[in-house]
Parts: structure tokens; C-alpha cells; sequence
């Protein structure tokens, strides 16, 4: 498959974000793209940490929060164990 270009993907899955962007692996190493995706709220605590780490595979994303309008906030992501501060919500993943 050739993609000339890619720069974003927006995943909301209901849980299984994590097992979609495992499927693209290559392609977001490759590509490095934006990516948008959901912590959902039936996700366990070890669901929401294995979600973060899939980032860190990837290698150098930012996690951000979106706020309820789906709006970059400045609540940066540094660690999983902010991906257990809501119970559901987006957020953004950028490349560094």
C-alpha cells in the first residue's frame, strides 16, 4: 500500500481504540501522523495504562485532553495515571 501523505487519524471506537491503532502500526511510525482517539469509560485501570503505553511504542507522542467541544486544552498527559482522571474523555496525541 503507498500513501504519499498522511497526518491525522481520528479513532472513537468504544473501548477498542487501542486495538485499532495496534492494527496501524507501521503506518503511524511511518507517518507519524495527528491522532485523535477516546478513553472510554468502561476502560479498567489497566485498559486506560495500556492505552497510554501504546503511544510510547509508537515513540515521542504528546497526549493532550480535548475539552467537551472536542478543543485542544492545556491539560497535557504526561503519565498514564492521568488517563484515569475522567471517567471518558478524547484527547489528542501529537508527534514530537
Amino acid at each position: 500500500m503507498y500513501l504519499p501523505k498522511l497526518s491525522f487519524i481520528k479513532v472513537d471506537a468504544e473501548g477498542y481504540d487501542k486495538d485499532i491503532l495496534l492494527s496501524l502500526t507501521n503506518i503511524i511510525k511511518t507517518y507519524r501522523p495527528t491522532i485523535m482517539a477516546e478513553c472510554y469509560k468502561h476502560l479498567t485501570k489497566e485498559e486506560r495504562f495500556s492505552l497510554f503505553n501504546v503511544f510510547e511504542d509508537f515513540g515521542s507522542y504528546k497526549l493532550f485532553k480535548l475539552d467537551d467541544n472536542d478543543h485542544v486544552s492545556t491539560i497535557h498527559i504526561p503519565s498514564a495515571d492521568k488517563m484515569l482522571s475522567e471517567p471518558h474523555f478524547n484527547f489528542v496525541a501529537l508527534p514530537e
